[in-house]
């Protein structure tokens, strides 16, 4: 008998692969297992014949690129809401730069600009030149 946590870290040393992905996966396997026999199957004690089918089947499915859905859809996740950061961090700079120029051009001294906008003094400096 095994446990599923014991099969995600020989998987993890197997494959190099994410003991949670791993974990995801071999639930996936376990649902499946259970429909197609119409029994229920314990996470946390698997047969040695289960552990066998369920090491073989993650293998297989990592060979063939079937696995990492879950771990795709997240990262594509992250990535839009890093896109979107940046772009309001685009946008929040431009509107800091114009209220420099515009404190600048309203007689307030590099000094006291850099200080409110919270940069030194050579990037003000740079600013004006521009």
């Amino acid at each position: 008998m095994t446990t599923i946590n014991n099969l995600a870290e020989t998987l993890h040393y197997m494959l190099d692969m994410d003991t949670d992905a791993a974990e995801d996966a071999l639930r996936t396997y376990i649902t499946q297992l259970e429909e197609l026999e119409g029994r229920d199957i314990d996470e946390d004690e698997l047969r040695d014949d289960d552990a066998d089918f369920l090491i073989g089947a993650v293998k297989s499915a990592r060979n063939a690129g079937d696995l990492g859905q879950r771990q795709l859809a997240t990262l594509e996740e992250a990535a839009a809401d890093y896109q979107d950061a940046a772009d309001t961090a685009d946008a929040l700079r431009s509107e800091r730069d114009k209220a420099i120029r515009a404190a600048i051009a309203a007689g307030a001294s590099q000094a006291s600009v850099a200080r409110a906008a919270g940069v030194s003094k050579q990037a003000i400096s740079k600013m004006v030149q521009r």
